[in-house]
This record gives C-alpha cells, structure tokens and sequence, in this order.
C-alpha cells in the first residue's frame, strides 16, 4: 500500500497510541498482579519505563519517520509496534545496568524481556492496529482511494 503520510501525521497516530499504551500496560499489571501490588511493583521502576519509553520515541523518530509510508499496512503496523515494544523493554533493562552498574546482573536485561515480551506481545500487537488505524484515518481519503488503485 503506497500512502502519502507525513511525518506530522505519523506523530499524531504514533503518540496518540503511545498515549495509551502507558494504561495499557498498567491495565495487565492489574490483571496479573491486582491493583495494590501492581503499584508496589511498578514504582521502583520508574526510571527504567521513562528509559524504555524514550528508546521507543527515538526508534520511532528515527526509523518510523523514514518508514511511515509503509506502516499504513496493518501486519506492518503490529510488527513496528512489537518491535518498538521490545526495544523499550531493553532500554528500560539496560537503564537498569546503568543505574545498578556495581551489583548488575544479566539476568535483569533477560528476565524483563521474557516476561514482558510473553505478556506483552499481544497488547502490542494490539496497539500496532490502533496506531495504524489511526494512521490511516488521519490520511487524506482521496490519497488512500488512489493510492488502493
């Protein structure tokens, strides 16, 4: 599918499910942990969600600017989101290296990628469609009717 997408509407798709992902993920540490202990779960780790959400932001700027285009595609809007979502989960562990540089352990960049990837693939998968979706409503309809043709 070959859109015209500019970087403007991009971010707005982008950082609209950005937006949502954050309760999202809030929402599956509800469900798995319950509300109380999902806060005194999240909280020491602060600094490593802002850390794994910044990775994303920049992969996003720097890659997803370039490949805009081609994520107006649903399966290539939910591979981009997985992605995206791993690299933060690995910017938030690394974070931790940098933060516990003296005690780190190699099973902090490995464990947090296990258990968010297996539990949050599917969320972002989920998310990958909403962005898209968003994508693809914020494209002028006349482009996309020409652009199908």
């Amino acid at each position: 599918m070959n859109m015209k997408v500019t970087p403007e509407q991009f971010r707005s798709a982008f950082y609209s499910a950005l937006g949502l992902s954050l309760p999202g993920l809030m929402l599956v540490w509800f469900l798995l942990l319950g509300p109380v202990e999902a806060f005194k779960f999240a909280a020491p780790y602060a600094v490593q969600i802002a850390v794994g959400y910044l990775a994303m932001i920049l992969v996003a700027e720097t890659f997803g600017i370039s490949l805009r285009e081609e994520l107006c595609g649903y399966g290539a809007g939910i591979v981009f989101a997985i992605v995206l979502f791993l690299i933060g989960v690995l910017g938030g562990s690394a974070s931790s290296a940098i933060l516990h540089w003296e005690e780190f352990d190699l099973r902090w960049v490995i464990g947090p990628l296990f258990w968010m990837g297996f539990y949050g693939v599917l969320p972002a998968a989920v998310f990958g469609l909403i962005g898209t979706s968003l994508l693809r409503k914020t494209t002028d309809r006349r482009e996309r009717d020409c652009a199908i043709k």
